[in-house]
């Protein structure tokens, strides 16, 4: 059934916080089936395999899963052409509402804002990848979205990987140990590359 639902509300619903928790100790990462842009399914074990990985979970319309963006972006293309390295980020929105999030038509209406607003980005860089049986589908901009629930909750991202809440990062080794995995948002305005740099640190060990 699709619901309005207020966006504050949304947001405490799901246990989402501006403030970053570290999660269980997630041992490696699951056998997990994604969507790419071209429709073919992949599974997020196979992908990070003999590789570095940093993996994102994101959706619509998470303020603090948009706020971290940029710096993700910095992150994909420091590393975007290294053979060993693979970044992976996941939507639990649908392949559809994020084309309707990137889609600049220039109306007041359009999700594009919510782009531009939280992120400060016309586009993203990075290469997506989407859920097969957990997609929200998303439309509208404003106080109220129009939000549609998942078929199968128990396959969404957080009760799969077992976090929190959104956005979540998690960093792997070539071995497929677990550097780093941290639900919301580590910001500081005073220190506004700090993540980058934290990031990096740990993906350019981990790639000695």
């Amino acid at each position: 059934m699709t619901n309005k639902i207020f966006i504050i509300l949304l947001f405490t619903f799901l246990g989402l916080s501006s403030l970053a928790q570290r999660n269980k100790k997630l041992k490696q990462i699951p056998d997990y089936y994604v969507l790419t842009n071209e429709n073919d399914s992949v599974n997020v074990k196979e992908l990070v395999k003999g590789k570095v990985a940093f993996i994102n979970f994101w959706f619509i319309p998470c303020a603090p899963c948009f706020m971290e963006m940029e710096t993700l972006s910095q992150v994909y293309d420091k590393y975007r052409n290294d053979t060993n390295f693979v970044f992976i980020s996941i939507s639990k929105s649908s392949q559809a509402s994020v084309a309707r999030l990137l889609e600049n038509n220039n109306a007041d209406t359009s999700m594009h804002q919510f782009l531009t607003r939280y992120a400060g980005l016309d586009t993203l860089s990075f290469p997506i990848y989407y859920t097969t049986s957990c997609a929200d589908e998303v439309s509208g901009f404003g106080p109220y979205y129009r939000f549609s629930s998942p078929a199968q909750a128990s396959a969404c991202p957080h009760q799969v990987f077992g976090f929190g809440g959104y956005p979540d990062n998690i960093i792997v080794d070539k071995k497929g140990k677990v550097l780093y995995n941290q639900s919301g948002i580590a910001y500081d305005p005073r220190r506004p590359d700090y993540m980058v740099k934290h990031y990096t640190a740990l993906i350019d060990q981990a790639l000695k």
